[in-house]
């Protein structure tokens, strides 16, 4: 079997049955057999080693999380504390009208049972 004859046939039923996991290291191989630097080589580009990844460096990782926070705005602390002020001032301008309305009924309902005679007397001439 030739490598693409694995990649075009098998390996997308291996895919489409959920089998790909399973048969992780015969696509490895064939990935390496497609990669030979010669026709009768073993060698593959692939067969390599990985290079150690380097050592962490603060200035580098803060610099990386300036860039991000400059870019999604939503990253940023001062832009996501902009973003919760502006929900609390819209909270408190609903409170604000909902108070307001309460404030209004209140005072109708206290004026309507003050004037018990008028509301009567408005009821007869009806």
């Amino acid at each position: 079997m030739t490598p693409r004859y694995y990649f075009e046939t098998i390996y997308p039923q291996l895919v489409t049955e959920g089998k790909e996991e399973q048969c992780k290291s015969l696509t490895v191989f064939f990935q390496l057999a497609i990669t030979r630097t010669a026709p009768n080589d073993d060698r593959s580009v692939l067969d390599t080693t990985r290079p150690r990844p380097p050592a962490r460096n603060a200035t580098l990782i803060k610099y990386q999380l300036e860039l991000l926070q400059h870019h999604f705005d939503q990253l940023n602390p001062s832009a996501a504390r902009a973003g919760n002020n502006m929900i609390a001032l819209g909270l408190g301008l609903i409170a604000k009208q909902q108070q307001e309305h309460y404030d209004e009924v209140k005072e109708a309902r206290l004026a309507e049972k003050a004037n018990p005679v008028e509301k009567w007397l408005g009821a007869d001439k009806l």
